[in-house]
Formats: structure tokens, C-alpha cells, sequence
């Protein structure tokens, strides 16, 4: 049988002393040894009153909100098995990739006279979506998304609406919007398809993340 060590202690102990070892074990297991090797009196025995063996509520600071971004920092519409893409850019300073790059400074843009716009996100494994959040570009809150809906699909070719949104507000200076999104599967394949705002004739926002939201907790 093979067993795997939980805890060493090395130490000295004192006449009827209690004393309780702690550690930290989230695996479940069917048998646990407690092996005791004594130095005293020759090694020759071990006295033991009692020995209570169990679990307890580890402490913890509190509880911690956490945004994992699905996609890496994309400095081109393709890379590292991830790809996003489009049906329409404005040009070679406003590829779809510029969405995606976590800098607000940057944007993406279709082109004129583009009702409607379908975004495409490939990635190397599948992934779970359940948050989404877009920034508009600086003064032109009014170029951001109108309506849009997210779907999701392994293939790229079998799409699954997770989340439609249309009663969209008015977008503000430097102040995203958020969306939580009802899902707990993982897909390697994300599509957004977006109208603009207020019927403008083009779609351009500065930021959008596609994010894995969570609790975890600080120890």
C-alpha cells in the first residue's frame, strides 16, 4: 500500500502535555496511518493517552471576487491559438485584435454603414464565459454597442445563445458596462453579434472582455 506523507513533526514532549498538530489536506482518503517513532528510552516504546484523529474549518480572511480574462493580451487578430476576428474593420489602426489588447487607449472600429456586426473568438481550449464587460472609446460612447448577443459553440459551427441584450442606456465617458452571463460550461468558440447605438452608422468600442468570474478565498 502507498501512502502519502500529510505531516512531519519532529519534537520533544512533556509529561501529560496535550498537544494538536494541525495541516492542511483537501483530498479525501479511505485509510490514514499515524506513525510514531520514539528516541526516548532507547527507542524501546511510546506511551499515548488518547489520540483524536479528525477534521476542522480551516480560517480565512474573506472571501475574494476574481475576473479571469478568457483571452491573453492580443496584439494581433491571431496568436498563440487564440484569433479573434470580424466582418469589418475601418483599417489597418482599427483591427478587431485592438478590443482585445486590455488598453483603453486603443479601439476598434467597423467600417461605415455597418448595421450590424458579428465578432469572432477562437481559442486552444475551452473556457468558461459567464461575464462580460465593453468600454467605450473616450467621447464616442455613442459609436458603442446598441444590442448584442452572445452565443457560444465547441465547433464553430452549433451556436448556443447565452446571453441577449437589447435595452442598452446610454454609454458614459470612461465608464464600462457589465453583464453576467447565466452559463457554467466551457467553450472554445465565442460569438458576439452587435447593432450599434442610437442607429450610428458604425460599431467601435474601445475594450471588450469576455471574463471567467469566480470566489475564491484569502487565507
Amino acid at each position: 500500500m502507498v501512502y502519502a506523507t500529510l505531516k512531519t513533526v519532529t519534537t520533544s514532549w512533556i509529561q501529560a502535555e496535550e498537544r494538536t498538530i494541525v495541516f492542511f489536506n483537501e483530498i479525501p482518503f479511505l485509510y490514514y496511518r499515524i506513525f510514531i517513532k520514539t528516541v526516548q528510552n532507547n527507542g524501546d516504546h511510546a506511551a499515548l493517552s488518547t489520540i483524536n484523529f479528525g477534521t476542522s474549518l480551516r480560517e480565512y480572511k474573506r472571501d475574494l471576487d476574481v475576473r479571469q480574462n478568457l483571452l491573453p493580451i492580443m496584439s494581433s487578430n491571431s496568436q498563440g491559438g487564440y484569433a479573434v476576428s470580424c466582418n469589418s474593420e475601418y483599417g489597418s489602426d482599427w483591427r478587431i485584435h485592438r478590443a482585445f489588447d486590455r488598453n483603453t487607449g486603443t479601439s476598434w472600429s467597423t467600417g461605415y454603414n455597418s448595421p450590424i456586426t458579428t465578432i469572432l473568438i477562437t481559442m486552444p481550449t475551452a473556457k468558461i464565459c459567464n461575464f462580460i464587460s465593453v468600454y467605450p472609446r473616450s467621447d464616442l460612447g455613442h459609436q458603442a454597442f446598441g444590442t448584442f448577443i452572445l452565443y457560444a459553440s465547441n465547433n464553430g459551427e452549433d451556436w448556443t445563445e447565452l446571453l441577449a441584450v437589447t435595452d442598452i442606456s446610454a454609454w458614459s465617458n470612461n465608464t464600462p458596462k457589465d453583464w453576467g452571463v447565466d452559463n457554467n460550461s466551457a467553450y472554445s468558440h465565442y460569438k458576439i453579434v452587435a447593432t450599434p447605438y442610437n442607429n450610428e452608422n458604425c460599431v467601435s468600442v474601445a475594450s471588450i472582455d469576455l471574463l471567467h468570474k469566480y470566489t475564491t478565498r484569502e487565507y
